[in-house]
């Protein structure tokens, strides 16, 4: 009961976070173009495509975490891989002294320490959510015929 509960609240936590951080990217994909482009990791056709299609990868995933059961482990794993590329990139740009925003939709404060810091917890939140999730048996969508 209490890992049914738990399951359920960090599914709640990290797929409402990742549809309100898709939904707001989606909303303003110069502002987000321009975020992406701050990084300097990567060229600009790339940013152009980074902008129009992630936000809907953020959708997507969240939405799968929540409504079904059959995607969820990639939804899990999708998460992952995406905060493993988000923090990445804020370790690149605090490491080469970039003043920039962390481009999440949040605001426009200079990214500091304290976003890595807030990525890997959002990371082991993750992480955590993928091995609970995946150890406990998803119940068949449709009854077995009697």
């Amino acid at each position: 009961m209490i890992k049914t509960v738990l399951l359920w609240a960090l599914r709640l936590f990290i797929g409402g976070l990742f549809l309100y951080s898709g939904f707001i990217k989606l909303m303003d994909p110069h502002t987000f173009a321009e975020s992406t482009a701050n990084y300097q990791m990567i060229g600009n056709r790339a940013v152009i495509l980074t902008a129009l299609y992630l936000p809907w990868l953020e959708i997507w995933t969240g939405l799968a975490l929540l409504l079904f059961p059959p995607l969820r482990t990639a939804a899990w794993s999708l998460i992952t891989l995406m905060l493993l590329v988000f923090t990445a990139a804020k370790i690149s740009a605090l490491a080469r002294g970039l003043d920039i925003s962390c481009g999440c939709g949040t605001g426009d404060d200079p990214m500091t320490l304290l976003d890595v810091l807030e990525n890997l917890a959002l990371l082991a939140v993750t992480i955590t959510g993928l091995f609970i999730d995946t150890a406990t048996p998803t119940p068949p969508a449709v009854p077995p015929a009697p």
